[in-house]
Parts: structure tokens; sequence; C-alpha cells
């Protein structure tokens, strides 16, 4: 499904080339293309993002409702994370970009097919907010390992005060809980854990 008639050509061609793979419908509006899935029934629908009329997202919930089963790969030249997240809210089971090599996209559409849900985890993530000094601190400080106690402790701050910058902190970084806050800030650079000493390895022997 595709507004763009070149687009549609090019990946029809694409797939016809492919063993295993028929297509039975194209559209190119979001319209169209809930009718002709209600028509069709097809295994997998290829969406794009931006069309006419229901946009992708809209159609991907819509076709959704139709079948509950039906495995959709969302393409589109558009990747903010955003997007991403919004045709994933929508019920997509995958999204890779139009300018992709051929063999990222037919990797893409094989691995839906087979019921693995394929985006690109670090464009779906809603980017951070921009953190202040000492929110910047209490996200280093749980990197670290420290409670709420802990940081009380080292910053001067009542607990409750701790608690609201931790609040302010999982909402800054669009995570529900201290795990994902800290994967995230890790995987984002904010933050390193510090190296822990090590203690001598204990091992029993038996005999």
């Amino acid at each position: 499904m595709d507004d763009h008639f070149v687009a549609r050509f090019g990946l029809r061609r694409l797939l016809e080339l492919q063993a295993g793979f028929r297509v039975v419908a194209e559209a190119s509006n979001g319209v169209d293309a809930v009718t002709a899935f209600r028509k069709h029934q097809p295994d997998l629908v290829l969406m794009d993002l931006r069309m006419n009329g229901l946009d992708g997202a809209s159609t991907t919930q819509a076709i959704r409702r139709e079948n509950s089963q039906v495995r959709i790969l969302v393409m589109s030249s558009y990747s903010t994370p955003g997007d991403v997240m919004r045709v994933r809210r929508a019920g997509a089971n995958g999204f890779v970009e139009k300018e992709s090599a051929a063999t990222k996209i037919l990797f893409a559409i094989s691995q839906v097919v087979s019921g693995v849900d394929v985006f690109d985890e670090a464009s779906a993530v809603e980017p951070a907010l921009p953190m202040n000094a000492r929110q910047i601190q209490v996200l280093r400080m749980l990197v670290d390992g420290c409670s709420n106690e802990d940081i009380s402790e080292k910053t001067q701050l009542t607990v409750g005060t701790v608690r609201s910058y931790v609040a302010q902190v999982l909402a800054k970084m669009n995570v529900s809980n201290r795990p994902e806050a800290i994967f995230e800030a890790v995987r984002r650079g904010f933050a390193r854990p510090t190296p822990r000493p090590t203690a001598p390895a204990q091992v029993s022997r038996a005999g």
C-alpha cells in the first residue's frame, strides 16, 4: 500500500522475483487498502506510512480490527522515533526504511512473515528530554545502583525530594521504571556504571 506508483511497481517486482511470494493487490491510499484487504485477506500487508486520507498508522489499526492475525510491515522514508512508536502502537509488526537495501527489506519481510516483529530499537525509543544537572546526577546514581536513601545521603536531599527527582528522570527518559532508565542511560551514553572492586573468587573443591 503506497501512494507512489513507482514505489509500488518496484516493490512488486522485487517480490515477484522471490520464491514463495504472490502479490494479490495494490492500493494507493488507506481507504482502498482496507477495501483490498477485505477482499483478498492477504497474509502480509506492506504499508506506507504517509498516504492521502488515512495514514499508515490509522490504516494499520483499521486492518488490525478486520483481522488480528495478519502481519503488517510498515515501510517509509520517515523514521523518526515518534513515527516508529506510532505504528508500533497501531499494531504493526515491523518497520523498515524504503531506502534500505533490497536484502534488508526482504529480510524484514521474511522475519515478519515468520512471526518475528522487526523494529530498530534504537530509533523506536522516544528521545530523552533535556535534563538539568540535578536530574543527571540522580540518573547517574541510579546507574551506580543507589537507592533513594543512598542518593538522599549523598546529596543532602530529603528522601521525598529524591523520589520526585527519580520520577522526573523516568518521565524525561520516557521509561516506566528504574531498570529501563538505567539501561537507556548506559545505552545512550548518559552515564556509565562505576567499576566496583571484585572480591577473590571462592572455589569449593570436592574430594
